[in-house]
């Protein structure tokens, strides 16, 4: 596991890679730059406790204990 952190906008959220790559944090941070517009992303941004990276697979985690996975690539 290599942790790092990755901040948008106000928010720092930190990011668990299980594979031993790091290259899909460049994609993860096109995937929030197309939907900073998007309201109900950055609604649900508040409340992620960290990310997940699987592959191409970002699992994103929520204060409350739910999981949102989401296709990076």
């Amino acid at each position: 596991m290599k942790p790092t952190v990755i901040r948008f906008k106000e928010h720092t959220i930190p990011v668990t890679f299980f594979n031993q790559e790091s290259a899909p944090v460049a994609s993860l941070e096109k995937l929030f730059e197309s939907m900073q517009y998007n309201f109900e992303f950055r609604r649900k941004l508040k409340k992620i406790s960290s990310i997940e990276m699987i592959g191409e697979v970002a699992v994103f985690k929520y204060f409350d204990g739910t999981k949102l996975y989401m296709e990076v690539s």
